[in-house]
């Protein structure tokens, strides 16, 4: 019994002798939803500060005979079987006959897997030191637009996260 006493009024003197950031950090981690939020904000703020490496394309990259091009599908099962690396299927640019335009399908006898920390199109991270590591892409030749492209053939991705820099500054 005497314990517990000791123990909230060890509390309670906690609590007059904190300071005001104190204070509002023990309220703040008890707000779930504050605490989700907060780390929304910041994976956010960190894709904008690394959105060079993220972005499987350089922002100059133009692939004309790819635009308007839907998203390419992310697949684990071809026809010999399942990968355990995930690869796309190369694009085919086919013009229809009656309407002359250019719909896109599947090559499926072009599989490009995708790798990690693949050797892309050279960048200045920040404007400062030169690389050419991405994340994610595929091999030479090959195309993953896994949003899309725009008229112009441009990744809608890469373009996505490098205007998440210009948004979030």
């Amino acid at each position: 019994m005497i314990a517990e006493t000791d123990m909230k009024n060890n509390k309670d003197t906690q609590v007059y002798t904190a300071s005001q950031w104190q204070l509002m950090w023990w309220k703040f981690r008890r707000h779930k939803l504050a605490v989700l939020a907060s780390a929304v904000v910041i994976a956010l703020y960190l894709v904008a500060f690394l959105c060079e490496f993220l972005a499987p394309c350089a922002l100059e990259r133009r692939e004309i005979a790819f635009s308007y091009a839907p998203p390419q599908r992310i697949h684990f099962f071809a026809e010999d079987g399942f990968h355990f690396r995930p690869f796309v299927y190369g694009l085919k640019g086919v013009r229809h006959p009656a309407t002359l335009r250019i719909y896109y399908r599947e090559d499926k006898s072009k599989i490009y897997p995708i790798k990690i920390f693949v050797k892309g199109q050279p960048y200045k991270l920040w404007g400062v030191f030169r690389s050419q590591r991405h994340l994610l892409g595929v091999g030479d030749g090959g195309t993953m637009f896994l949003l899309g492209a725009d008229s112009l053939g441009r990744d809608l991705l890469s373009r996505i996260i490098y205007g998440s820099r210009i948004s979030l500054t």
